[in-house]
């Protein structure tokens, strides 16, 4: 795990803060964690974590830049030609929303405060949805669109989505219905000509 600017000793021990951390996390939320809890979890001293980190901000900071490349890892699948675009494109953002509430359910308020904030991350899934529908529209498949702007509004309608049906505490389940009917129209009203390879009969999530 890769560690911010300005940490200090790198070693087992601070590996094992970050750990520990991570676990109360996906415990508890973030919510309550200080360096008090932390300390008494590892029966370590002040001394000990302050000599690592600067407070308990900079751990976590390590913790969602860790969650932000789980992340997007949903949509660095390549496309697969034989497979239909259109269902292709709707798996990714399913596949994401999926991946949220599996890393982000206790961690949703630290994880959008710091997202929202972050331009690098947000140009980078921008550029990454762009190439797709880039795809779509050389292909014949999408009508001929600014990408740009698009991708930028996809960006923003997955991302307050997902942030606002976890917040609400939707069951993943039903944030899935939801979610997908609302997106599948979105990408129905971009479509030019609908993609004549078959979809697959059992999703797999990319």
């Amino acid at each position: 795990m890769s560690y911010s600017q300005g940490t200090k000793l790198q070693d087992k021990i601070s590996q094992e803060i970050i750990d520990c951390v991570n676990k109360m996390v996906y415990k508890e939320g973030t919510n309550g964690i200080n360096v008090s809890s932390v300390l008494k979890e590892l029966k370590i001293t002040n001394r000990v974590f302050y000599n690592r980190f600067r407070n308990i901000d900079e751990v976590l900071l390590i913790i969602s830049q860790k969650v932000v490349k789980e992340m997007r890892q949903s949509i660095l699948t390549p496309y697969d030609e034989k497979h239909n675009y259109h269902q292709y494109i709707i798996s990714i953002a399913t596949n994401v929303l999926i991946k949220t509430y599996e890393v982000k359910n206790n961690f949703s308020d630290y994880m959008f405060i710091n997202d929202i904030l972050n331009k690098v991350n947000k140009e980078w899934w921008v550029e990454h949805i762009v190439v797709i529908l880039n795809y779509g529209v050389k292909n014949g498949f999408l009508k001929p669109v600014n990408t740009e702007d698009i991708g930028y509004a996809i960006w923003c309608f997955c991302r307050g989505f997902n942030v606002d049906a976890i917040k609400g505490q939707l069951e993943l389940k039903e944030a899935l219905k939801i979610f997908t009917v609302a997106f599948t129209a979105f990408i129905d009203g971009l479509t030019l000509n609908k993609d004549p390879r078959p979809l697959l009969k059992n999703k797999v999530r990319i």
